[in-house]
């Protein structure tokens, strides 16, 4: 099994997405402004997408890339586990 290992970067992204169901790509990965560039966000967000811990939705507006929590992602959010899968 992959083992997945999340840090306070992943964290902050997740509880952005929580705060704001639909916002864009850009706009979550914006949060990061002053720790990392937009582009590390945006990575991380495909990685965390990859991983089935949010949903990225590139079908609803086109050029606008919408994310939301899944089911995984609300359930590492409430329990806290950073670095399980």
């Amino acid at each position: 099994m992959l083992r997945v290992i999340l840090d306070d970067i992943d964290k902050k992204l997740l509880r952005a997405i929580q705060a704001g169901p639909g916002q864009g790509a850009y706009a979550i990965a914006a949060t990061l402004s002053g720790t990392r560039s937009d582009d590390t966000g945006r990575r991380r967000l495909d990685m965390l997408a990859s991983h089935g811990y949010v949903r990225l939705d590139r079908s609803s507006v086109r050029g606008r890339v919408a994310c939301y929590l899944t089911e995984a992602g609300e359930r590492m959010l409430e329990a806290g586990l950073w670095g399980v899968a």
